[in-house]
């Protein structure tokens, strides 16, 4: 019963760290408004890829090619999807996510903590990516959505909504 309750869990993880990296953002987690309504996100599926890729394009930045970062959240995330991409076994990827598992706080008050110290670290990559005086891909920068984001996360850093 315990490995069944541990591997769902690794599951929940692994799906909410691949919401982390790649995924738009929920809608809910703007002020309240839903996708698309109001002047929130939409969720159409080329958004999805056009803002992933930009977010790779800052992940790859900020924890490949510049690696003073590696200890901080956003790095920590993109160390261990580019693992799983590696994994070549579904058996390999289960023991990536239980271990990684072992990592996360297992409480509300570790996991609000740990959202919120996501949330800053994401927040500070894209800040510290456009400030750049001339970004390897200044859409990155120039998109609307992502910019809208980002000052929404920065905005309400106590709020519980998960970061990307």
């Amino acid at each position: 019963v315990f490995l069944r309750q541990t591997m769902a869990a690794a599951a929940r993880l692994l799906a909410l760290l691949c919401v982390l990296v790649v995924a738009a953002p929920c809608h809910g987690a703007f002020g309240g408004k839903k996708a698309g309504v109001g002047g929130g996100l939409t969720r159409t599926p080329s958004s999805v890829t056009v803002l992933g890729k930009l977010r790779m394009a800052m992940l790859e930045w900020y924890c490949v090619e510049t690696t003073t970062h590696m200890e901080e959240r956003p790095c920590q995330n993109h160390a261990f999807m580019v693992k799983m991409r590696q994994a070549d076994t579904p058996e390999k990827r289960k023991l990536l996510v239980a271990e990684r598992s072992k990592s996360m706080p297992t409480d509300d008050e570790g996991r609000r903590a740990l959202a919120q110290q996501s949330r800053a670290g994401y927040v500070s990559m894209y800040k510290a990516y456009c400030e750049q005086e001339t970004p390897k891909n200044p859409d990155v920068c120039s998109n609307d959505s992502l910019r809208k984001m980002y000052q929404a996360f920065e905005r309400s850093p106590g709020k519980s909504a998960m970061p990307l």
